[in-house]
């Protein structure tokens, strides 16, 4: 116990006054006259027995209730979770950090959490006590809305309005640490401060393993600033009414115009309540393209597939919609896909002969309409490809290229494009271990030519792999090419091979990448090699795979608020001026980087769908939505929260306590002059009854 006033404790030197008066009392004596002393060992022995024990038990009483109530001017108070601050003039530099991150717009009994914490901060600094210098940041981003001497409740509410909610994350981890550095600092180049408080309203998403707060890793035994810190925690409420869209996804990989896609949602009831007949809506653009209805018990999940027709091709895009509930970010989830309307396709090869029945099949996929654009280059030795406005590129029989070419397919690779190489007697012969540096290519072990009528077969096709899957030819077997001439290859671990010849040797495999494919067959497009140039196969096969590496991963760009990434530019895109849609319809000019010819997006700060014009016309879109860690139901318990914040100096307050009282109790204990005051007021009521004038004592 301890106390906020004790220089009132003087006060109990008056507890001697009853003992003194006592003292005088015993050498007063007073003559009685007795008519007969026949009694007087009687009246010893009961009467003056009592009266002796009455006197000492008025002395105690007394006694102890000017102790009482000394005491409850000296404010008594029982150690809470902090020690002592001190008296109410004592300084405090107090730092307050709101979560305004998107999962603090989730709703509890009709208020956002953001706005529940505004109104406690509020509270608590009407009722805070001592010289307080104040610091209020928010989260997302991160900023400070004001620094000084605390002044009025009005001037923090005028700051609070200031803070908004935001689409972004938090980042809380990291905020808390660069706060702490920033203001222990600061603070070593101004006045010692005597206590320092750190007050944090957020909903306390899940850390990532091994992450460590910068308090909490300086070593407090040698008495630096950070022990002198002290955490409040306030927690938020579980959010009751909560139907998330997880996730939205294309999973067809092969998408050609005029034909159906599938896509995969999950839903997720994050609630503490069961869910009925909720509309789970697929919309492209603007179309509902289908609906389906379904319930949901608390903290489960379904999967569903939609499939629908596109109205069109090139950037389609689309989004999942529920209806609202209590957090209204996940209840839509938007993606994007592209179904190209035209491909870009560059062949090149050393002479015209080689590229002659290729050009062939390409040209017979343009009957309908001009699907695929083909541009050609003949040259055993090229200083440039050119590749600005290629989709797909298509090497046959590639040389060693010069190192300026090199660098040039490695920046295309980069960009996400794909790759279709032929390899011919020009691999075998050198053995290029990496034909494009940003790729590990598979090394030759030399050229298996069989002769006579001799031929491989394929006797393996891999019908799993979208190019292959669903093909329309009914006996896909039966047109698989007879391979007089093929590349040995010793495949790399991440290579999958589509075609097996009859020898184990693959005909056809993709290299994997994370941002592109590369498809490598082991012969030439030519008679000499394999009878495929002239098989029903090839056609098809060669328009499948085009559609395959001009639906991949690039054109389906999904972002998160606040994330950052580049863009690729053409040079017919550079010259011109751009110009970035955001959801909301705002429009915003962009400046890009000339020198390596990329646009960097860093302005995502919005959920939905983003176009880039260049000109005043359209050539890029992407979709952004909040980042999954925005989860108000993946929060850390208090078990969890103790692990990264110092039990001793940390008072975690949940939704259900009384912030006030929390918070007094945690920076000076819990006061009990209440108890000596009622203490106090019992002892005088006993005095006053103990010391009452009897009845037998009139008559006497």
């Amino acid at each position: 116990m301890s106390f906020l006033a004790p220089t009132l404790l003087w006060g109990l030197l008056a507890a001697t006054i009853p003992i003194i008066i006592h003292l005088f009392s015993l050498r007063r004596t007073r003559t009685v006259h007795f008519s007969s002393i026949r009694f007087i060992k009687e009246l010893e022995h009961e009467t003056i027995k009592k009266l002796k024990l009455r006197q000492w038990l008025l002395l105690i009483l007394r006694t102890l209730a000017i102790v009482c109530i000394v005491l409850v001017f000296a404010r008594p108070v029982k150690i809470g979770y902090f020690p002592p601050l001190g008296t109410g003039s004592q300084t405090v530099k107090m730092v307050i950090l709101l979560d305004n991150s998107a999962s603090m717009s989730a709703k509890y009994d009709g208020e956002s959490l953001l706005n529940r914490a505004k109104n406690i901060v509020v509270n608590i600094l009407e009722n805070v006590e001592g010289d307080i210098n104040l610091d209020i940041y928010q989260t997302t981003p991160l900023s400070r809305h004001f620094s000084g001497e605390l002044v009025s409740s009005q001037d923090v509410q005028d700051v609070l309005n200031n803070i908004e909610e935001s689409k972004g994350e938090d980042n809380l981890w990291q905020v808390i640490n660069n706060l702490l550095r920033e203001t222990e600092f600061s603070d070593e180049s101004s006045f010692h401060r005597a206590n320092r408080e750190f007050y944090l309203f957020s909903d306390f998403p899940q850390i990532d393993p091994g992450t460590v707060l910068y308090e909490s890793s300086r070593d407090v035994s040698e008495g630096d600033g950070f022990s002198k810190w002290r955490f409040f925690l306030f927690q938020q409420p579980d959010i009751v009414d909560n139907v998330s869209v997880s996730s939205a996804e294309v999973i067809s990989q092969l998408r050609l115009p005029g034909q159906m896609v599938d896509i995969s949602v999950q839903v997720n009831n994050k609630g503490k309540i069961p869910r009925k007949n909720i509309p789970i809506q697929l919309y492209f653009d603007d179309d509902r393209m289908g609906q389906v209805v379904s319930d949901l018990d608390p903290m489960k999940s379904k999967d569903f597939l939609f499939q629908a027709y596109p109205k069109y091709s090139g950037f389609v895009h689309g989004f999942i919609e529920i209806p609202e509930d209590d957090y209204l970010l996940d209840n839509q989830i938007f993606f994007q896909f592209a179904i190209p309307p035209q491909i870009r396709c560059k062949v090149v090869g050393q002479t015209e002969d080689d590229i002659l029945l290729l050009r062939y099949a390409l040209t017979s996929i343009n009957v309908d309409s001009e699907f695929v654009i083909v541009e050609e280059l003949f040259n055993p030795n090229p200083n440039t490809l050119n590749l600005s406005n290629t989709d797909v590129l298509i090497l046959i029989d590639p040389p060693q290229f010069q190192q300026k070419v090199l660098d040039e397919l490695d920046k295309y690779m980069e960009g996400g494009y794909d790759l279709i190489v032929f390899l011919g007697e020009e691999y075998a012969k050198k053995s290029f271990h990496s034909l494009i540096s940003s790729l590990s290519f598979p090394h030759a072990r030399g050229l298996v030519e069989l002769g006579g009528n001799a031929f491989h077969e394929v006797m393996d096709i891999d019908l799993d792999h979208p190019i292959f899957a669903d093909f329309g030819l009914k006996d896909l077997e039966d047109e698989m090419p007879q391979v007089f001439k093929h590349i040995k290859l010793e495949m790399n671990q991440n290579d999958k091979v589509l075609l097996t010849l009859s020898d184990g040797d693959p005909l056809l495999l993709e290299m994997i990448n994370p941002s592109q494919s590369t498809f490598i067959f082991s012969i030439l497009p030519s008679l000499r090699w394999s009878d495929m140039p002239i098989r029903g196969l090839f056609v098809p096969l060669l328009h499948r795979m085009l559609v395959y590496c001009t639906t991949e991963s690039r054109f389906d760009r999904t972002y998160t608020v606040g994330d950052s990434f580049t863009i690729p530019l053409d040079q017919s895109v550079l010259s011109k001026e751009i110009e970035m849609w955001k959801p909301s319809g705002q429009r915003s000019l962009l400046v890009p980087e000339y020198q390596s010819e990329e646009l960097v997006m860093d302005e995502l700060d919005e959920v939905g769908v983003y176009d880039l014009l260049a000109g005043g016309k359209h050539f890029f879109s992407f979709v952004v939505n909040i980042s999954r860690d925005e989860d108000p139901a993946n929060r850390l318990s208090k078990r969890q929260l103790f692990d990264y914040f110092p039990a001793d100096r940390t008072r975690l307050v949940t939704w259900q306590d009384d912030p006030i009282a929390s918070v007094r109790e945690a920076r000076r204990g819990t006061e009990l002059w209440r108890l000596f005051l009622l203490a106090a007021l019992v002892m005088l009521a006993i005095e006053s009854w103990v010391g009452r004038v009897r009845k037998e004592e009139l008559r006497e």
